[in-house]
């Protein structure tokens, strides 16, 4: 079974047990209702095979990243992307925490646009082996030109940010 199909069997499987808990509890004593939780929390339960990022998340709309890179070619050149990670599942996602996470060099708010994808590369975690790394045009206020980052939502690594950018909340 594909793993989105494993996901919709698991929804539908949640939803089911919720709307027959919230039944049980309306006639039946406490202990039933506290029944029915615990049948919702092992189908949760159940969602143990999803992989969890390492990256650690300031908000679930940001990530905490450790420090400004000292390589000058770090998240700048495709043979040294960022790492962010989370595969097909939320590896846009993260993507987007990434750069979310970022400012300017005085903390002037990024403008993304992505590009496209390029530069495959061998990895266990993309389909067949092979991943792909996504560009991201990155303009801020006063930026003379564009600059390209290069992303990998295959593989994870610690967190940085380029030279020439500052990260959004320090640690």
């Amino acid at each position: 079974m594909k793993p989105s199909t494993k996901v919709l069997s698991l929804a539908a499987l949640v939803l089911f047990l919720i709307s027959c808990g919230g039944q049980k509890s309306v006639t039946q004593s406490d202990n039933s209702a506290t029944t029915s939780s615990t049948q919702v929390n092992a189908a949760f339960k159940a969602t143990d095979w999803l992989p969890e990022p390492p990256q650690e998340a300031y908000r679930m709309d940001l990530f905490v990243i450790g420090s400004v890179s000292t390589d000058e070619t770090y998240g700048l050149t495709p043979e040294n992307a960022v790492r962010t990670g989370g595969g097909h599942a939320s590896g846009v996602r993260n993507e987007h925490r990434y750069l979310r996470s970022l400012t300017g060099p005085y903390g002037e708010e990024l403008t993304y646009n992505r590009l496209g994808s390029c530069c495959h590369f061998e990895t266990p975690n993309g389909m067949g082996g092979i991943g792909l790394l996504d560009m991201y045009e990155v303009t801020y206020e006063g930026l003379k030109e564009p600059i390209i980052i290069y992303l990998d939502l295959y593989d994870y690594a610690p967190l940085q940010a380029p030279v020439g950018f500052k990260i959004r909340f320090e640690q």
